[in-house]
C-alpha cells in the first residue's frame, strides 16, 4: 500500500459537507467514482486508517437501508396494477 497523503491531494477540487461544529473526525471512509486512463468509469474505495470491518459493515448496511428507503419513496406504482395482484 501506498503511503497515505493529504486529502486534497487524493480528491482535487472536490468537497464534502462539514460535520457539524465541535464534532472530530475520528476516521473516514472514502468511495469514489473515477474515469481510469482510459476514459472508463470504475469505483475505488480509500480510508483514512484501518477501519474495524464490524464496524464498517455495520455503517454501510444502514447506508445502503437508507438510500433503499429513498428509492422506494420514489416509485411510482399503478394503483390499477396493485389492485388486481391482491385479488
Amino acid at each position: 500500500m501506498s503511503e497515505r497523503v493529504p486529502l486534497p491531494e487524493v480528491l482535487p477540487g472536490m468537497g464534502a459537507h462539514p460535520l457539524p461544529e465541535d464534532w472530530e473526525a475520528v476516521s473516514a471512509f472514502i468511495l469514489v467514482k473515477c474515469r481510469d486512463e482510459e476514459g472508463e468509469i470504475a469505483w475505488s474505495f480509500r480510508t483514512t486508517e484501518e477501519i474495524d470491518p464490524y464496524e464498517l459493515l455495520g455503517a454501510l448496511t444502514v447506508q445502503a437501508d437508507l438510500v433503499r428507503k429513498r428509492m422506494l419513496a420514489n416509485w411510482d406504482v399503478d394503483d390499477d396494477e396493485s389492485s388486481d395482484e391482491s385479488a
